[in-house]
């Protein structure tokens, strides 16, 4: 892309400080470079995706969840919650409004660090 918009550098640092429209344009330029359909066509800041596109992608949403899970049917790859210990977030544990009244099904509790 001409262009390293990192604040670090080095032979195995990965690149930080990229747009996701930065890293959609980088998937079309290697796509092109591949010899592969581009998947993306920009126009602007607008987007959009042909899917029957052979090149590079970015991972939607439900990929990137499913892969951050391990392949767990959990919401996390720890099971229904997950720790302060296991992420940097603060102590307040997730789908906690799910389950305001009802915390049995939790296996952390509301301020409690495992």
């Amino acid at each position: 892309m001409n262009k390293n918009p990192s604040r670090f550098s080095g032979k195995n640092l990965p690149v930080e400080m990229v747009s996701w429209l930065d890293a959609v344009k980088y998937c079309n330029a290697r796509s092109k470079k591949e010899g592969l359909t581009p998947v993306y066509k920009i126009s602007g800041r607008k987007v959009t995706w042909n899917q029957k596109a052979n090149g590079y992608r970015l991972p939607t949403e439900a990929e990137w969840e499913y892969a951050c899970r391990a392949g767990a049917a959990t919401p996390f790859n720890t099971k229904t919650s997950i720790s302060t210990k296991e992420a940097n977030y603060g102590d307040y544990p997730y789908e906690i409004e799910d389950n305001y009244f009802n915390e049995d099904k939790l296996e952390t509790k509301p301020g409690e660090c495992q």
